[in-house]
């Protein structure tokens, strides 16, 4: 897609002129360093091929010498899954974690000890494969393959190398030494667990006989080794003691209950109301009591009667009344010493029965006491039997269990020592399926896929190559790396003049591409006559003297009045180029040795004028800084309507930087794949400093692919050309002059630095 915005032009019969906005190009800051890769390497593909086909001149024999085919040898052993019983069983044994056993089988091949072995071999110790090998096992462990076959019962063993026969013979010899690795480790397992098994069998055969003694001697005491009878018979005598000692410690607890009731007991065992009774009949029999209750009633009798009669006084009264109280007073005191007697009486009578009865219970307790000690003697020395008897017999019952299994394990171990014996005589379950042969080829030969990844290396280099040079190169190519770099508009392109030699384009095309530098310094542009144009370029050979040429040629082709001035006075080329006559030009005019009509001279094109300059030995740097510059141009401005200046490089004199000071607009030129960008940069700063006016720039020897009218040259293709006028054909063999001036200046070594 074309990244410029284009101008609207529309064609006259005599010229090309856009109808109302400049030419404007849309791109970002340095757009001509990141520019594709595609792009990089169509510009330089001349440079891709040859460092592509260097490489791979280089490369590819060394590729082919140094990487070898590649020959790969295998073996294979079985490895039965299953482990086949010959007798004592009628099915097969599979062995458990059949995958971890191959794997480790396939660990075992490339073992030290198997390794060892190998190297050991007379067929390898015969081969010069492993003698440059600096540590040979190392080698064997990293390039020797032991897998297991996916779906199979084969341990696929192989080796891949330069040597078919070497291989062979390490693959055949490296399984001959896992079989002897592998057999004598099974034998020495079996062997092994053989006499495991017979240790076994000789201890428990001992063990099993020294617990038959064991027994023998238990049971010796009793004459038989079944304690049964024994035991029941004491068991009986205990249970009878057991009961007699239950009766007996009842009895004792009553006893003692008893006396604890005795000595508890404080009567005679009367009720209280008997009790009472009892007492009274005891002081009513009183003889004291009774005497002195029969004289109270007669006192009291006495007393009542007297009462009753009244007669008698009151001394007589109280007298009686007093001997009355004083008689109930020794009855009352009578009766308290006969209770005091009965119970004292009642005490005594109590005491010494309850001491006999107490004497009698005691003597009953002791003699309890006796049978139930003498009862549990004979209860203990019982128990003390039946435990005795009883340990007996659980250590002849646990020899017992003893002996019958350690009479199974004999019986197992003697079972499995037969069925080993007769088992070591199984077919084995590693064997060898097959043995490696010679390859008939190689199984892998990288070398043609080597080579293409060289190629595409190659390719690849030559590409990076490329894009590292033209990041390097900081030379201008198109006109976006221009605008990129200048921030300024890009006024137009002058093609290659190889396209000319291929018919690409033709003198017209050429002249059309001048007609739009002249179309598009024109815009934007209000200046009624007399502009003056300066043309310079940051260093020689850039095609500015070419361009000024075409440019004026152009113009004047539009009825203005062109004058073409040389304004290089170190290095005038014009006039020499256009065969002028020289003797009088610029400097001349400068130093006031003529006039300007004198100095100007005519050329076919009748508008267009050249004023050149001769090699004085005149100081022309002070020819310049003089004032009469100024007044110079001023005289000119007043009889043409344009003036172009062609100015040596800004780079090298300052002689550009002063044209430009009194002039309307400045156009750089550059040259395609020659000017340097930072050259551009400075030029425009330079002239930055003088306060010039710069109009754009114009990249010559550009690409037709990268022209600013890279359309416009086909355009109209295959329709008869309509002749050129006079005045073009005049201007087409100024194009023509100046394409023989812009190869001279491609032969003519820069001595403008020289001069200066």
């Amino acid at each position: 897609m074309d990244d410029r915005t284009l101008v609207p032009m529309e064609r006259t019969e005599r010229d090309i002129a856009p109808v109302d906005f400049a030419y404007v190009r849309d791109v970002p800051e340095d757009s001509h360093k990141g520019m594709g890769v595609f792009t990089v390497v169509l510009r330089r593909w001349r440079l891709v091929l040859l460092s592509a086909l260097v490489v791979c001149v280089v490369g590819m024999p060394l590729l082919w010498l140094l990487v070898k085919p590649r020959y790969t040898a295998i073996s294979a052993i079985e490895v039965s899954p299953v482990v086949p019983w010959i007798a004592f069983q009628e099915d097969s044994q599979p062995i458990p974690f059949y995958t971890n056993y191959i794997r480790t089988q396939a660990a075992l091949i490339k073992s030290t000890s198997a390794l060892y072995q190998v190297l050991e071999d007379p067929a390898v110790r015969k081969l010069d494969y492993l003698k440059e090998v600096r540590d040979p096992v190392m080698y064997l462990q990293d390039n020797l393959n032991a897998v297991a076959g996916h779906g199979s019962q084969l341990l696929l063993v192989s080796m891949a190398g330069d040597d078919p026969v070497a291989v062979t013979e390490i693959v055949n010899a490296a399984v001959r030494a896992y079989m002897r690795v592998e057999g004598g480790s099974e034998a020495s397992y079996e062997d092994k667990k053989l006499r495991t098994l017979e240790t076994e069998r000789e201890s428990s055969s001992e063990k099993l006989r020294s617990l038959y003694e064991a027994a023998y001697k238990l049971g010796e005491e009793f004459g038989t080794t079944d304690l049964t009878a024994r035991e029941e018979i004491l068991l009986s005598r205990v249970q009878a003691l057991q009961e007699q000692l239950t009766d007996v410690e009842s009895a004792l607890i009553m006893a003692q209950a008893q006396q604890q009731i005795l000595e508890a007991k404080e009567s005679s065992g009367l009720s209280p109301s008997d009790l009472v009774k009892l007492r009274s009949d005891s002081v009513a029999n009183d003889p004291v009591v009774s005497a002195f209750t029969l004289t109270v009633i007669q006192m009291e009798t006495d007393y009542a009667l007297a009462g009753l009669e009244r007669r008698g006084n009151s001394a007589e009264m109280e007298r009686k009344h007093k001997a009355l109280d004083t008689m109930k007073k020794a009855l009352a005191d009578s009766k308290t010493t006969a209770e005091k007697h009965f119970d004292e009486v009642m005490e005594k009578q109590l005491s010494v029965q309850k001491n006999q009865s107490l004497e009698d219970m005691k003597t009953s307790l002791f003699q309890l006491g006796r049978r139930k000690a003498r009862i549990q003697e004979l209860l203990d020395e019982q128990n003390s039997k039946v435990i005795e008897l009883g340990r007996k017999g659980l250590a002849i019952s646990k020899l017992q269990d003893e002996i019958a299994l350690t009479k199974d394990l004999y019986q197992t171990l003697k079972q499995r020592i037969q069925v080993l014996r007769v088992e070591r005589q199984r077919p084995a379950r590693v064997r060898v399926a097959y043995e490696a042969e010679t390859p008939r080829g190689p199984s892998r030969d990288k070398r043609v896929k080597y080579s293409v990844v060289l190629v595409l290396g190659a390719l690849l280099f030559g590409t990076a190559l490329a894009v590292f040079l033209q990041q390097l190169d900081a030379r201008v190519e198109k006109p976006v790396d221009v605008e990129s770099e200048l921030n300024l508009k890009v006024l137009g392109t002058i093609p290659r003049f190889q396209d000319l030699d291929h018919d690409r384009i033709k003198p017209k095309h050429f002249i059309d591409d001048c007609r739009t530098i002249r179309v598009n310094l024109t815009l934007g542009q209000d200046m009624p006559g007399g502009r003056v144009l300066v043309l310079a370029s940051p260093q020689g050979r850039d095609g500015k003297t070419t361009l000024a040429i075409n440019l004026a040629t152009s113009i004047a082709l539009t009825g203005k009045n062109v004058l073409l001035v040389d304004g290089d006075l170190r290095k005038p080329d014009i006039a020499r180029y256009l065969r002028l006559d020289n003797s009088k030009g610029l400097n001349n005019v400068l130093a006031g040795q003529c006039s300007i009509e004198e100095a100007v001279q005519g050329t076919r094109v009748s508008t267009l004028h050249i004023l050149p300059c001769n090699r004085s030995s005149q100081q022309k740097r002070d020819l310049l800084a003089d004032s009469g510059l100024l007044e110079l141009l001023a005289k000119l401005r007043a009889r043409y309507d344009e003036i172009v200046i062609d100015t040596p490089a800004v780079l090298a004199m300052p002689d550009a930087k002063l044209w430009a000071r009194f002039a309307d607009g400045v156009v750089l030129v550059a040259r395609s794949g020659k000017t340097g960008a930072n050259d551009l940069i400075e030029a425009k700063a330079r002239f930055g400093q003088v306060g010039a006016n710069i109009l754009g720039a114009v990249l010559t020897g550009v690409r037709m692919r990268d022209s600013y009218e890279r359309y416009g040259h086909r355009y109209g293709h295959g329709y008869v050309d309509e002749p050129l006028t006079e005045a073009e054909w005049d201007a087409a063999k100024l194009f023509l002059l100046s394409r023989a001036i812009d190869e001279d200046e491609e032969e003519e070594d820069e001595t403008t630095g020289e001069e200066a």
